[in-house]
């Protein structure tokens, strides 16, 4: 007859809760990702003068959509000699 080894067991439990945590964090990212390239796309499509009257130079989205972390998007303050 085997002993049952009590550690072993919770340690297997633990190491298959840190898997589905690890996947669901996964997801979880995947999904911001999503939603914010969507996002983003959807005010890419919007005119250019309402994006500046936005305080959005149009650019920024490009930027974004390309993965530039130069975009006001990823740095919100922004000086005047920004927008030459």
């Amino acid at each position: 007859m085997t002993a049952i080894d009590h550690e072993t067991i919770l340690e297997e439990g633990r190491s298959l809760f840190r898997i589905k945590q690890g996947i669901a964090n996964l997801l979880t990212a995947m999904l911001k990702l999503h939603e914010r390239r969507k996002a983003l796309e959807e005010l890419s499509r919007l005119d250019d003068h309402l994006l500046r009257d936005m305080g959005l130079n149009p650019q920024d989205f490009r930027d974004a959509m390309a993965g530039r972390r130069t975009s006001i998007l990823f740095e919100p303050i922004r000086t005047s000699n920004d927008w030459n």
